[in-house]
């Protein structure tokens, strides 16, 4: 009987150690996946990191290069004002986007924010070249629009989308409104299909831009202005109507009455 209780002991001792082996082996295996799959995310984050910055490099090239010509192009003769603001212009543009860029590899804290009208926001962009000198013409519909959000990124963020919607563009209309729950910017055109394609592209890949016919400099400036745009908790989004032209909507989470 003391011999059968004792094996029986051991027995339970054995698969006891047995049990507590496999355990070991199961919560390693487990670590181990678990590194394994941080390690992958890591390096598909560094590949689309490098991916987008390579691309930006060159989505931005082109309207630097046209610069470059225009600048050397300059004579006594042909350097007029206009000439020379148009230039001015596209630099500032250029620097808004770069400025804007900047934000996009990494995702800083939330600051404080400022409660907001849009419809200021997109009256002072309306009211300041390109579109007091060169157009298209507005129609605008301001309604107020109330949100949450850092001024200066939301200015720049509708600056960008109304530099990438204006191109090719006679007339834009822009109706701002709010609902419960949304404030809106709503943008509508004829002629910018390449925007719209460009823009239906973005939410595919997180960091990398997909090979278009848009005009340079179009994927990029629609990336930074969904980033501002996704940074505020909205987004924009297009749509093509037969018939009627071009829609673009920037939507942001309204602010709620005291």
């Amino acid at each position: 009987m003391r011999l059968a209780a004792l094996a029986i002991v051991e027995l339970y001792l054995v698969v006891g150690i047995a049990v507590l082996l496999a355990g070991l082996m199961l919560w390693a295996w487990r670590l181990r996946g678990r590194a394994l799959r941080a390690e992958q995310a890591e390096r598909l984050a560094v590949e689309r990191r490098d991916r987008f910055l390579a691309e930006a490099a060159a989505d931005l090239d082109a309207p630097l290069q046209a610069l470059r010509t225009g600048l050397a192009a300059l004579t006594p003769r042909n350097g007029t004002p206009e000439r020379l603001h148009a230039l001015v212009r596209s630099v500032d543009e250029l620097r808004t986007l770069v400025e804007e860029l900047a934000h996009l590899p990494r995702r800083p804290e939330r600051l404080a924010r400022d409660e907001i009208d849009l419809a200021e926001l997109v009256r002072e962009v309306v009211g300041a070249p390109p579109f007091t000198s060169e157009g298209p013409s507005v129609i605008l519909r301001a309604g107020p629009a109330r949100v949450l959000g850092e001024r200066a990124r939301l200015l720049n963020g509708l600056r960008i989308l109304l530099w990438v919607v204006r191109r090719g563009v006679d007339e834009l209309v822009i109706t701002v409104s709010e609902d419960d729950a949304q404030a809106r910017v709503e943008i509508d055109s004829h002629g910018n299909r390449a925007a719209v394609d460009a823009l239906e592209r973005l939410p595919a890949v997180a960091y990398g831009l997909r090979p278009n016919t848009a005009p340079p400099g179009t994927t990029l400036a629609l990336r930074v202005a969904s980033e501002v745009a996704q940074a505020h908790g909205g987004r924009i989004r297009a749509s093509a109507r037969v018939g009627r032209g071009e829609r673009f909507v920037l939507e942001l989470p309204r602010v709620s009455p005291a």
